[in-house]
């Protein structure tokens, strides 16, 4: 469930129910990372997870300030600037 739609239908409850099951609660709360467990571990090693996700780059080589060589998901590219493609720099 996306979080639009799980806050549409928590919103319907609150507004037309009088009454709702736990399970379809929790699935809506869930849908939302909303949790009432004071255990802080599992939403910790979660957001983790997610940053390493996003941490996939990483700059291994610079010059003057501009990526040369990174690695992006276990591969290691080099970056050569435009001047330098098949070995020539242009001049210009």
């Amino acid at each position: 469930m996306k979080l639009d739609q799980a806050k549409s239908q928590l919103r319907y409850a609150l507004r037309n129910q009088k009454t709702i099951s736990i399970p379809k609660l929790q699935e809506i709360l869930q849908s939302m990372n909303f949790s009432f467990e004071d255990n802080k571990s599992k939403e910790v090693k979660y957001l983790r997870a997610e940053i390493k996700k996003l941490n996939q780059l990483k700059v291994l080589r610079e010059k003057k300030g501009v990526p040369t060589k990174i690695k992006y998901d276990g591969n290691v590219y080099a970056l050569v600037h435009g001047d330098y493609i098949n070995g020539n720099k242009r001049r210009g």
